[in-house]
């Protein structure tokens, strides 16, 4: 990535500017304020890891899933495999369990189960089967099946079939999540190396935000750009002044209040009933001010 193209590219290979001339910027200085903003926003990175991060992860699965990021389909080959497998996952068990029962015909049913960190397992309804509880053995189980544990009125086994399993297939749902887990990672990789570009736009960004809302209650609340006198001043002074929040609650009845104080009036002594309105007053001038 190009870290010196900023903004956007045009046909031509130049970089648009809200204004092309000096003059321009010096008669219309809140133009040439934007065109600034404009130049510190590095546009063709943020595209780039916006188109990046779209052919990446699946926005829409991953909204719905909520608990981890999903990876578009096509992605990743091996991702995609283990993902059709595990779609197809409890077809593929009742076919084993199937086939297991027609081996041995003398069990009356059974049922294929996947446990995290144990793997494939026979599991089979104790009840119908001879069980010494001292030492856990089925007497009428086959040979070929191994011991794992008992829960409840169910007991699970090994066999070669679900070896089988455990080598062939695994632990799907695991890899799949760990598989995601590292693309995620080398994804953000990627974006931290555009760190300082992002921060750069991001501050841009900000200062446009914070712009646009003090625009906004010019335009809607009908507020002035204050003149901001130095400290040495120590002038306040404000005319027509309005509580930008408590006017909002008044159904447009507030009263607007006059303010000036200045290194020889430096204090004001505010008089008047209960709920007249003082604490309003002084709030108004703090949040003014501020």
């Amino acid at each position: 990535e190009n870290h010196d193209q900023q903004c956007m590219d045009t046909d031509d290979g130049t970089i648009p500017s809200v204004s092309e001339t000096g003059r321009e910027q010096q008669e219309y200085p809140s133009v040439a304020y934007i065109d600034e903003l404009l130049r510190r926003c590095h546009v063709p990175v943020i595209r780039n890891l916006r188109e990046r991060m779209v052919s990446v992860i699946d926005e829409e699965v991953t909204a719905e899933a909520k608990d981890h990021v999903v990876i578009h389909y096509g992605f990743h080959e091996e991702l995609d495999r283990a993902k059709e497998t595990f779609e197809t996952l409890d077809e593929t068990l009742s076919e084993v369990g199937r086939q297991v029962l027609a081996k041995h015909q003398d069990l009356i049913s059974l049922k294929v189960v996947f446990l995290p960190q144990v793997g494939f397992l026979v599991s089979i309804d104790k009840r119908q089967h001879a069980h010494d509880e001292t030492t856990n053995t089925f007497p009428s189980i086959p040979e070929d099946f191994e011991f794992v544990f008992v829960q409840d009125d169910d007991a699970f086994f090994k066999s070669d079939e679900m070896n089988q399993l455990d080598e062939e297939i695994g632990d799907l749902d695991a890899f799949i999540k760990d598989t995601e887990a590292l693309i995620v990672s080398d994804l953000e990789e990627e974006i931290l190396e555009c760190e300082s570009e992002l921060r750069i736009t991001f501050s841009a960004l900000a200062d446009l935000d914070c712009i646009l809302s003090l625009a906004g209650c010019a335009a809607d609340l009908n507020f002035v750009k204050p003149e901001i006198a130095s400290a040495e001043e120590g002038v306040i002074h404000i005319e027509n002044g309005r509580h930008p929040l408590q006017e909002l609650i008044v159904n447009d009845e507030f009263i607007p209040n006059d303010t000036m104080m200045d290194n020889d009036n430096r204090v004001m002594i505010v008089t008047g009933p209960n709920f007249s309105g003082k604490s309003c007053y002084a709030r108004q001038v703090g949040v003014l001010v501020y």
